[in-house]
């Protein structure tokens, strides 16, 4: 009856003390840095060493879908290379992608961090566990030999000492009535050490086959990132190239005036060229009509103003053609960012050229509009302080607010920021070009023979008027307009 008392209490006193851990899968995806965190170090017991297996099981099969996701990118891009109307959702997608891939990678690093910490104070630990043992040991053996010394029962202290744990003991030593009372609770203690010793060595092999893995599971997650940038690079440069080739084919192209009916103004042979001649008065984007009756007082510009309210964001003459590498991009305006509906005005008292807007606002097309990509545009033709200068305005929103052939006064709000045409997002690009001291009625004259927004200059970083010499040469819009 005694030995079953203590079997029991033995086995209570173990369900007590084991922590449970009721963890679901749903559970591991909202906390997956702190699981991966705790079962970087030994864990206490086998229920909870047994819980950071099934995690460990789950993070691999993540990964693994990840990397998967990444090599299925790799063969949308391909298909890609001659469709470029998903272009900006793949590269979005490989960037939130790689930003995941950072994350994990970041954890993975903390998380090889903490095993190889946990493996030396593992190491530790179990020689201290071996130590009090051992000594437990001695000090029960010697405690029996003396107690049992008179009455010949040595030859059993052997067999005893040999018992795998407590309850192996209790059987033999209920037989042989050789232990007392404080025997048995030391023996309990030596019993308990033997216990967390095994655990210290299971959570040591465990953390070990983690930490390989880990290390090729980082290994892994940085090949996947790299193949994602990769990736996103090759789309960029499909993009960019393609953008090239259209700016190539501007160079050489001339619209026909007659397709430009309706969008091109005819020339006005009542506007004068002493129309710039005095300072006109900003209108603080407060007049949305454009004033052009005979009769209206002439005035002239002294200076820009930004023509809208949100900063540079790519600039001229170069920028990178993607994240990752040092090829450089010939770009011959400045974009300013802004979301679709931003509100555009003129940034000097100019007249309408070219005005039009048969796309809709987001309306993606790397061929769309006049010039080619630039979709919904605005061609403006101004003078300040004697020079002569012709603005465009490409990718803007369904909606513009002026016609050909009207005069806008600074200030005025022309149109809306958008995201039409050969565009990654939403966003105003403006060119400017120096046309020198062209006269107005000869501004008019030759842009309406074949609606050319480079005016003869090119549309290479060769049309730069720092390198050209002469009018008509491009300037950099952000010097003029600000940043």
């Amino acid at each position: 009856m005694k030995k079953i008392q203590i079997i029991l209490l033995t086995i209570i006193c173990c369900l007590v003390t084991i922590p449970h851990f009721p963890i679901y899968a749903n559970e591991y995806e909202e906390s997956e840095g702190e699981w991966l965190k705790k079962c970087s170090v030994a864990q206490d017991s086998k229920e909870a060493a047994e819980e950071c297996k099934r995690f460990k099981e789950y993070y691999n099969k993540k990964t693994n879908e990840l990397n998967n996701q990444i090599a299925d990118m790799k063969k949308t891009s391909k298909q890609l290379k001659s469709d470029l109307s998903n272009i900006s959702e793949l590269i979005m997608q490989l960037d939130n992608q790689i930003k995941v891939l950072n994350q994990q990678m970041d954890d993975a690093e903390k998380s090889i961090s903490q095993m190889r910490s946990s493996m030396i104070e593992l190491d530790s630990k179990m020689k201290e566990k071996q130590a009090e043992i051992e000594l437990l040991d001695v000090q029960i053996k010697k405690r029996m030999e003396k107690e049992q010394v008179k009455i010949g029962t040595n030859r059993y202290i052997d067999m005893l000492m040999g018992a795998t744990d407590i309850i192996d003991i209790i059987q033999l030593i209920e037989g042989f009535k050789l232990v007392t009372q404080n025997d048995q609770l030391q023996m309990e203690d030596a019993a308990k050490a033997r216990r967390e010793l095994q655990l210290q060595k299971e959570e040591q092999q465990r953390i070990s086959a983690d930490l390989k893995q880990q290390i090729k599971t980082n290994e892994a997650l940085k090949e996947a990132a790299e193949q994602g940038k990769r990736e996103q690079s090759k789309l960029y440069q499909s993009f960019y190239a393609k953008e090239q080739q259209i700016k190539e084919e501007m160079e050489s192209a001339q619209a026909n005036a007659s397709d430009m009916a309706g969008v091109l103004a005819s020339i006005n042979t009542n506007v004068r060229d002493d129309i710039f001649e005095k300072p006109s008065k900003p209108s603080g984007g407060n007049s949305d009509k454009p004033s052009n009756k005979p009769g209206d007082k002439p005035s002239g510009n002294t200076s820009f103003i930004k023509p809208i309210s949100y900063p540079l964001y790519a600039g001229t003459w170069y920028y990178p053609s993607d994240p990752w590498d040092t090829q450089l991009y010939e770009h011959i305006g400045a974009d300013y960012s802004g979301p679709i509906g931003a509100p555009i005005v003129a940034p000097a008292r100019s007249i309408v050229l070219y005005a039009n807007d048969p796309y809709p606002s987001d309306k993606y097309g790397p061929t769309l509009g006049w010039p080619r990509g630039g979709a919904n545009t605005i061609e403006l033709l101004t003078q300040v302080n004697g020079t002569t200068y012709a603005i465009s305005f490409f990718h803007l929103a369904k909606g513009i607010l002026v016609s050909p052939g009207d005069i806008v006064e600074q200030g005025q709000t022309i149109a809306y920021s958008g995201a039409s045409g050969n565009v990654t997002g939403p966003h105003l690009h403006i060119e400017l070009v120096n046309l020198g001291s062209m006269s107005v009625t000869e501004a008019q004259a030759r842009f309406a023979q074949n609606a050319d927004f480079g005016w003869g200059s090119g549309w290479t970083i060769a049309s730069a008027c720092s390198n050209r010499g002469f009018t008509p040469c491009r300037e950099r819009p952000e010097e003029f307009f600000g940043y």
